[in-house]
Parts: C-alpha cells; sequence; structure tokens
C-alpha cells in the first residue's frame, strides 16, 4: 500500500524518507495555503449543520497534502468492493480534520464502500434521538447488504453522564436498557445480528491523556465481547499507537480527536489492516479461510505482521476466543 506503517518509528527518531516535522510543517504551510481561503468561506454554514473544529482549517496536520484525495487506491487491496458500515460520532466523522476521517481514506485508498454513519457530540446511549442506538435504526436501511459493521466506543457517554449499564445473560438477545451504554452495545450488536448477521467490529479511541473512566468502559466492552463475538481494534491500549501519537503532535488536534496526518499515516493503515484480517477470519459463503486464521490464541490476541515494503513495530488485533460465526 501507498501509506503504509513506513510511518511507524521509535519514538523520538524521524520518519522514513524525510518525513520529520519540519518537512510536514513546511508540506502545509506551502500545500494548504493554497486552499485555505476557500475552506474558511465554507466554514461557518458546514461547522453549524456538520459540528466542524471552526480552527481545523489552520491546523498544520490537516494540509492539503495530505488529503484523501492524494491517496493512490490500492487496487490488490481484500477490502476493495466490500461494504463496511461505520457507525460514530466525531472520530469517525473527523470533526477535526474538515470532516475527513479513516474512513474516507479506506473509500479512496483500500476501495471500500463505506456508509458513514457519523455526528459528532452524540453517545452510544440514549434515548436522545441522535444516538448511536437511534441512528442505527433509522439511517441504515435494512436491505443494504454489508460485509463489516464497525462501531466506534465514544468518549462522549462518559462526558455527558451516561449510565455504564449492567452485562445481560448470555441468553437474552433483546429488550435491552439503552439508555445505559452497555445497554446500548448489546442493541446495537443484537440488530446487527438479526439483520445482518456480519462481523462486528469495536474501536476505541486514542486519548493522549489517561482516562480512568474510559478505560472502565472499555473493560466493559471486553466483558462483552464474550457474549456477543465481536472484535475490538484497541487503539486507546496499543503501545506502539501511543508512541507514535506522542512523538508526532501533527498528528493530533487536540487530546482526542486526529488530524488528517494523523487519520492517513496511521489510522488508516492499522484499519486496513485488521479490517482485512477480520473479513479474512468470517469469510463469505463460497469463500475460503486462510489456513493462517484457522485457529486463534487462547488470550484473544491475534497479532499480524507489517506490510512487507514497511518493516515497522507488531500491531494487535483482540479477538474472542474464537472466530465469529457467520
Amino acid at each position: 500500500m501507498a501509506i503504509s506503517r513506513t510511518a511507524l518509528t521509535e519514538p523520538g527518531k524521524k520518519w522514513a524518507g524525510q518525513h520529520d516535522r519540519g518537512w510536514f510543517q513546511a508540506a502545509a504551510t506551502s500545500a494548504g495555503r493554497a486552499s485555505r481561503r476557500q475552506r474558511q468561506q465554507r466554514q461557518p454554514q458546514r461547522q453549524h449543520r456538520l459540528h466542524l473544529s471552526p480552527w481545523a482549517a489552520e491546523a498544520p496536520g490537516n494540509a492539503a497534502a495530505f488529503a484523501p484525495a492524494t491517496l493512490p487506491l490500492e487496487v490488490t487491496s481484500p477490502l476493495v468492493g466490500r461494504r463496511i458500515a461505520f457507525l460514530g460520532s466525531s472520530i469517525t466523522y473527523g470533526a477535526a480534520s474538515l470532516g475527513v476521517s479513516f474512513v474516507d481514506y479506506l473509500q479512496t485508498g483500500a476501495g471500500v464502500i463505506a456508509t458513514k454513519l457519523a455526528v459528532s457530540g452524540t453517545t452510544l446511549a440514549g434515548p436522545s434521538a441522535d444516538s448511536y442506538w437511534a441512528r442505527l435504526q433509522q439511517q441504515l436501511p435494512l436491505d443494504q447488504p454489508l460485509d463489516l459493521f464497525v462501531c466506534q466506543l465514544s468518549t462522549n457517554d462518559i462526558g455527558q453522564g451516561k449510565a455504564l449499564g449492567q452485562i445481560t445473560p448470555a441468553s437474552q438477545r433483546r429488550d435491552f436498557a439503552t439508555a445505559t451504554t452497555l445497554g446500548a452495545i448489546e442493541a446495537i450488536c443484537g440488530y446487527v445480528e438479526d439483520h445482518w448477521h456480519c462481523p462486528v467490529v469495536f474501536y476505541t479511541c486514542v486519548t493522549t491523556e489517561p482516562d480512568l473512566r474510559y478505560q472502565q468502559l472499555i473493560s466493559g466492552l471486553y466483558h462483552l465481547q464474550a457474549k456477543w463475538r465481536f472484535a475490538v481494534i484497541d487503539l486507546s491500549n496499543d503501545p506502539t499507537v501511543t508512541a507514535w501519537t506522542h512523538a508526532q503532535p501533527l498528528a493530533m488536534y487536540d487530546r482526542i480527536h486526529p488530524t488528517q496526518l494523523g487519520y492517513r499515516q496511521l489510522w488508516t493503515p492499522i484499519f486496513q489492516a485488521d479490517l482485512a484480517a477480520i473479513l479474512a477470519a468470517n469469510p463469505a459463503p463460497g469463500e475460503q479461510t486462510p489456513a493462517s486464521l484457522t485457529a486463534f490464541p487462547t488470550h484473544a490476541m491475534l497479532p499480524f505482521s507489517p506490510a512487507p515494503q514497511s518493516p515497522g513495530p507488531m500491531l494487535a488485533l483482540h479477538w474472542p476466543q474464537q472466530a465469529m460465526p457467520r
């Protein structure tokens, strides 16, 4: 792939080639200047409607040099033509990156047919009409085919004081307390299971400062994994992601929201590799499961190697104890 783990180096060292911080600042200044005025003219209307940060256009990490349009399509990607729905809030939307997130890079660079259901500031739990649970029912047509469903574990539930809730018995597949975060997660899992029966993935958010309450929510997510058999892309607790994020400050707009640079150089390669592995482990009828993915370690972690052209650190994808049946 054109944008890969070449960028993932040890903290404090320069990126491959000339991709050090000075190069990115220069690119932000030269490549971003021409389009910045046009962005500013459009910004007030988009900001109100889409909850964009009013200063994101000025962030060096959001220069035009890092836009999805500059990412070539990898025609051999196993994600080409895959139909994937992404449900989330500001991180999935790209509130601090001009409405661009890893979802847009997956469309451009990996050929994903994406449905992006993202509204900034929203929560998994209800009863709001724009909660994850409400929007899933309202905005994703039941006759729309899906190969994979990806959901963001929002930090907004913590910030807005939503109750964590309880995990229901394994036999319960309906009637969850969707006013709580865990209840909403169970309702989402049950709804996707009923209507699409495709693999489900939850991903956690990167935070540059420790957040004990969010870690408690992540712990609850892992407890739910045993019941619902979904995969977890745990960016919040991945040491490689943490080190890279701290070493490259232009990759984050604030302590939670990535810039286009961050999405392009770090998030997209991770999602491209992990989602491909998940789909390979859950083949559609007629597809063959690769032998290397038929057995999973008992500690629910499946490591995978970096792309051959990009010798970088290992990343980990967290699985249930066995592959989720289709």
